[in-house]
């Protein structure tokens, strides 16, 4: 039993050690742009999405994107709940079959 606190003790130890690792700092090899002109044709595009989904309204940022983001989170909640459902029902027949 004493071996397993050691076990636990070195997984604790490494995961400190890793965290405070200097190898996982990462630092910049190319100077950032400082320049206020585009880097790429989509920046304005991206800026302005950036500003959209940064604004404090109360909505959640799954929903943001708009009227379809709506649409495909109620369609992925009701596949997820039929998919659960005819499985749940497939494995009470099988339980059943003779």
């Amino acid at each position: 039993m004493n071996h397993v606190k050691n076990v636990g003790k070195l997984g604790v130890n490494g995961v400190k050690q890793l965290h405070m690792s200097s190898a996982l700092k990462v630092k910049p090899s190319i100077p950032l742009n400082q320049s206020k002109e585009a880097v790429t044709p989509y920046c304005p595009r991206i800026r302005e999405l950036q500003t959209k989904f940064q604004v404090e309204n109360d909505v959640p940022v799954h929903l943001k994107g708009g009227p379809m983001d709506k649409v495909f989170y109620y369609a992925t909640g009701i596949a997820c709940t039929m998919g659960i459902s005819l499985s749940v029902a497939y494995l009470g027949k099988l339980s059943y079959s003779t």
